[in-house]
């Protein structure tokens, strides 16, 4: 079952350096930006997977129905796929898949305001998936190594839990002295 979580119908995208590590600034976004589109982001239940879809209109016009072409996707494995610009909340920087080539691209927003939604549904996404993880692990069967069983008609033994050994007098003693 798939289902879109967020859409917005204007973003920018804008080329990049590729990462160095440190994060992406709005000063390396090289300017203008080279199309501008509208996002999907999409989500499969079975198995549970986002992908973040940049589109184009396929007929001139911005009709919110109008059929439209795929022009960029980023599957959202993992937070490391899509990170915020350090210095903005507005720009993002998306890796891009297609047929095992990798890309990065920025996109960015006009207003802080669908930023913020876009945060949001990646967090919730994040928050779903890993529960989806620890439901998955907790219904792995544990593998415990028992200790064979035996009968007391085999061994002639009953096994008894023995009292712990006597502590020196010394360990009852405490730091305020004797009250008596």
């Amino acid at each position: 079952m798939t289902s879109v979580i967020f859409t917005w119908p204007t973003v920018h995208i804008y080329q990049i350096p590729p990462p160095t590590g440190k994060g992406m600034r709005t000063a390396q976004l090289i300017q203008p930006s080279i199309f501008q589109g509208s996002l999907r982001l999409i989500r499969q239940l079975d198995p549970l997977h986002l992908d973040v879809r940049i589109e184009v209109p396929v007929a001139q016009g911005e009709s919110p129905t109008a059929d439209r072409e795929l022009f960029a996707s980023c599957p959202y494995i993992n937070p490391n796929a899509i990170e915020r610009a350090g210095d903005s909340g507005r720009y993002f920087q998306l890796r891009v898949v297609h047929e095992k080539r990798v890309a990065y691209l920025a996109m960015g927003f006009d207003e802080r305001e669908p930023a913020f939604d876009f945060q949001v549904a990646l967090a919730d996404f994040d928050k779903l998936k890993r529960a989806e993880v620890a439901r998955v692990e907790d219904v792995q069967p544990v593998q415990c190594e028992q200790a064979p069983l035996q009968s007391f008609a085999e061994t002639g033994e009953i096994p008894l839990l023995a009292p712990p050994p006597a502590r020196p007098a010394s360990a009852f003693e405490d730091d305020f002295g004797d009250f008596q």
